[in-house]
Order: C-alpha cells, then structure tokens, then sequence
C-alpha cells in the first residue's frame, strides 16, 4: 500500500474513531442533533477506508486484464448508451490521481462539523482542532498541483478565527471536557502518525534510490556474464588501492595474472556460443573457488581473457595458484563431450612497487606471449 493510501486509511480511522466516541457522548447527555451529526460524519470515514481497498481492488482486476472486464468493454465499445459512457468513465479512472481528492473532501467535512458543532453548543469542544490537523498536512510534503496550494492554510486560519467569532462560547457543559479530550487526543495522534509515515516514506524513498544507485553502480562495474569486474573499473579500483598503498604500505607483495582461454573462439564455432558462454561463466567460478583464501580482484580482461591481481602472497604461491586452475579447467568438459578447454597464463610478480598497474599488467602479457609461443610450439603449430 503506498504512502498517500496508508495517510488516507490511518487518518480515516482516527478521525472515525473520534467522531463515533464523540456521538457517544453527545448521546448520553442528550445532544442529539450533534449526536446524529456525529454519527453520520463516523459513517463517511468508514467510507473511506472501505473504498480505498474497494478501489485498490478494482484498478487491481482491471490492470491484471481481467476477463469479465475486457469482454464486457468489447461489448459496451458497440453501444451508445449512458451505461456504456459510465463504465468508460469508470474504468478510465486514474485511482493514484484521484485519492489526492480524499484530502479536500475530509477538509470539508471537517470544517463543516466544526461551524455545526459550533452553532449548536458553542465553541470549545475541541472539533476546531481539526483544522489545525487540516493545515499541518499542507507541510508535510503533500504537494499538489501548484504552489497556490500553500495558500490553503491561511483560508483556515481565517475560517477558524471565522467561527470562533460567531460562535457562542461554551463552558463546563455536560460531556464538554471529555469530549474535548477526545478531539485532543485524536488530532494529536493523527498528527503524529501522519509526520511517522511521511518520515517513513522518506527513508523508504532513500533507500530505494540508493538501492537503485548500487545496482546501478554493479551493472556498470562488474560483467554481468561472470560475475567479475570490467576492465576500467577494476583499473579504477586498483589505481586507488596502489595510490592508498604509497601512503600506508599495506601491500609488501603483489602478482598479476593474465589468464586467456585459448580455444575459446573454437569452442564458439563447434558447440554454439551458448557452450562458450557457459565456459566464460565456469572458468570465472574456478577462479573464485581457487582463490578464496587470498585477497584477490578478478576482473574479464576482454572476450576470452581474466586478469587477477593477488595481493601479499609469495610467488611460489602464486605460481600453484596457476597450476590448480589449469589442470581445473582441464579437466572440466562442461557438459559436452570434446569441449577440452585449453589456458595460457602470464604473471608478473613484484616486491617493489612504482604504484602503476599498467606496469604489472605489460609484464604479465609478456609472459602470457611466451607460454602461447611455446604452446603452439608443442602443438606443432610453429
């Protein structure tokens, strides 16, 4: 239920409930005219909590296509009749538009019983409070449709010294102070609940926005394929953390792997790109599982490369690193018999650092164009 259907249905209900009590103890002690006046504004915000879930509904079945409600529009398209233009009317209602109008009808209503109220018995039994609950709506971020709409408060304030003037003044009638005490109790309550959920629509705002803004944020940092980050995010993240690094010197070693799935475009032609998709996705797998105890970035370097940078881990370390994901990856046939995955791996390893990644990753490629060299070589290819 959004924000502007919880106000209406929580301001419904306490003004209801200080109406209904109200006509109680107009009752009792025999002030009937205001006890019916009562009782039938009760009624009106009963109405109003019944017709928001009514209407919720309806707009509901419509926006779901309902089947009753198309055939029945294919029917009526056909006719010229007032029953026809109504359900046009009716079924082009823009509910999220038209429950801003609840708010005039309950100012009427609330102004209405307080200069009733206040003819019959006097000025004093606390209905004047709800124009006050009125005008504090006007601040509460219920913005309308043009700024005029603050100028709504001043016509209350000049409705209520209105009233007051021409009112008899009442003290110490029957029931006065209770019900006075009902009207305080109950516009009070209405103001702050409506403040807590405006706040809450708030932060409900906020947080969604910023939930938007990181998912934002993660589709255009990591590769939605693997799960990795891009190629200029991860330069960004590194360029960061090499830069914070001169300065603390958290990192006492670093090594830079190019990984490239060499017969990844093979893959492609002999067992669709479906498969070689599925590859890129395993192979990013393999390399989180192999890593998890290090404090690595992974990043798809480009169709079929991953590079991953491992910080304040040995070489020797490193180097077993590359070899489990090899004979990993070797080993993985990926569902399809043949589809023999093949890797060419460069490393580039540092004690000391000149802060630059672009560095650690030419030397790495350097080293991935000698093992491609020698591979090829070993596979007669050279």
């Amino acid at each position: 239920m959004v924000k502007y259907e919880i106000l209406i249905v929580v301001n419904s209900v306490f003004i209801f409930l200080a109406r209904f009590v109200s006509g109680v103890v107009f009752s009792y002690y025999d002030y009937l005219d205001c006890f019916y006046w009562c009782f039938v504004a009760s009624i009106f915000y009963l109405g109003f909590i019944i017709s928001v879930f009514i209407g919720r509904g309806f707009q509901k079945s419509f926006n779901q296509k309902n089947y009753f409600f198309n055939n029945y529009k294919k029917l009526l398209n056909k006719k010229r009749s007032f029953r026809a233009y109504l359900f046009k009317k009716i079924t082009r209602v823009d509910f999220i538009k038209i429950r801003h109008f609840a708010w005039y009808l309950f100012q009427i209503e609330i102004i209405a019983t307080t200069a009733y109220i206040s003819y019959k018995v006097g000025w004093g039994w606390g209905f004047d409070l709800y124009i006050l609950l009125v005008a504090s709506f006007f601040y509460l971020n219920l913005r309308k449709y043009s700024p005029a709409i603050y100028l709504f408060p001043l016509a209350y304030f000049i409705i209520y010294l209105t009233i007051y003037f021409l009112s008899t003044k009442s003290n110490y009638q029957d029931g006065q102070v209770i019900i006075y005490i009902i009207n305080v109790i109950f516009t009070i309550s209405s103001i702050f609940y409506s403040q807590v959920i405006m706040e809450l629509g708030r932060v409900i705002r906020y947080v969604n926005d910023e939930n938007r803004k990181s998912h934002l944020k993660r589709l255009t940092s990591f590769d939605t394929l693997t799960d990795t980050y891009h190629k200029y995010s991860f330069l960004e993240i590194m360029n960061a953390k090499l830069d914070h690094n001169s300065n603390e010197d958290v990192i006492t070693q670093a090594s830079t792997i190019i990984i490239e799935i060499s017969n990844l475009r093979k893959i492609n032609e002999e067992f669709t790109t479906e498969l070689g998709n599925e590859v890129l996705k395993e192979f990013a797998y393999i390399l989180r599982k192999h890593s998890e105890n290090y404090e690595k970035y992974i990043a798809r370097w480009s169709g079929n490369e991953f590079l991953v940078f491992i910080a304040n881990e040995d070489e020797v370390v490193v180097r077993n690193y590359i070899e489990e994901i090899k004979q990993d990856a070797m080993r993985n046939r990926f569902g399809v018999k043949g589809a023999k995955v093949q890797v060419v791996f460069g490393l580039s390893h540092t004690v000391s650092f000149d802060y630059q990644i672009n560095k650690f990753i030419n030397e790495a490629y350097e080293e991935l164009a000698n093992n491609r060299e020698k591979l090829n070589y070993e596979k007669g290819e050279l």
